[in-house]
């Protein structure tokens, strides 16, 4: 289990271009999570350092920090620089990975197929997946239940829910098992809290898989992907 926190996103019209995380080393940011109120506060630890943070126009994120020697802001840090930073760019229900940048990083979820097999196949992501069991009740008192898929950055949390911060792993999955609308859920910490479920009620979307990262969500499945994904991982 890991900390993690809801992401910030930059905006672009009416809808989110790419969502911006803490990737800078430089600054120190504290995270508050209470009924009242959620805030971040940067701080940077060495005050000889000066740091701005600015949106260009293009919408790239820029972090710049002074340097004295050349009397002039030196960039440190940009975003987005990838493809997989860029929001929905695999669509809803899949992952997208960095590999290799010349490979499709695009994959369904378990119990997911291409949206658009044929856009799919020519490396276009961005109608994402959907669940194979679309027009059935079969994830519902069905025998369902829910596969781990490890090492991602969790979805986009405007479509998530705390259930309770005082919950085990046990308690996560039959909260969101009883719920027959929930598609996902994580188990996932706050600073100075416990870990709790964190539920999500509609499409999973803005997944990265990151091999440094050991986050696990749990996917609802069917009971043929269910039993599929078990066969499976006992012949390996």
């Amino acid at each position: 289990m890991r900390k993690e926190k809801p992401k910030v996103t930059a905006m672009g019209r009416s809808s989110p271009p790419w969502p911006w995380r803490n990737q800078l080393s430089l600054y120190k940011s504290t995270f508050v999570n209470d009924p009242d109120e959620i805030h971040w506060v940067y701080t940077v630890p060495d005050d000889s350092y000066l740091l701005r943070i600015i949106v260009d126009h293009p919408g790239q994120v820029k972090a710049l920090t002074w340097r004295e020697t050349d009397d002039q802001w030196k960039e440190y840090w940009k975003s987005p620089q990838f493809h997989c930073d860029y929001y929905r760019h695999c669509g809803a229900f899949s992952t997208c990975e960095l590999a290799n940048l010349n490979e499709f990083g695009c994959a369904c979820l378990p119990g997911c197929e291409p949206k658009y097999p044929l856009e799919w196949s020519a490396r276009d992501g961005s109608g994402g997946c959907v669940r194979k069991w679309l027009h059935t009740s079969s994830v519902c008192q069905h025998g369902e239940g829910f596969v781990k898929v490890e090492n991602v950055i969790i979805p986009d949390s405007s479509a998530a829910a705390w259930v309770d911060m005082r919950k085990s792993g046990a308690d996560c999955e039959l909260e969101c098992k009883r719920n027959c609308s929930c598609s996902a859920y994580a188990i996932i910490g706050i600073p100075s809290k416990n870990y709790g479920c964190l539920n999500w009620y509609k499409e999973l979307v803005d997944i990265k898989y990151d091999r440094s990262n050991s986050n696990d969500l749990y996917v609802r499945v069917d009971a043929y992907e269910l039993a599929d994904t078990t066969r499976k991982s006992n012949e390996s």
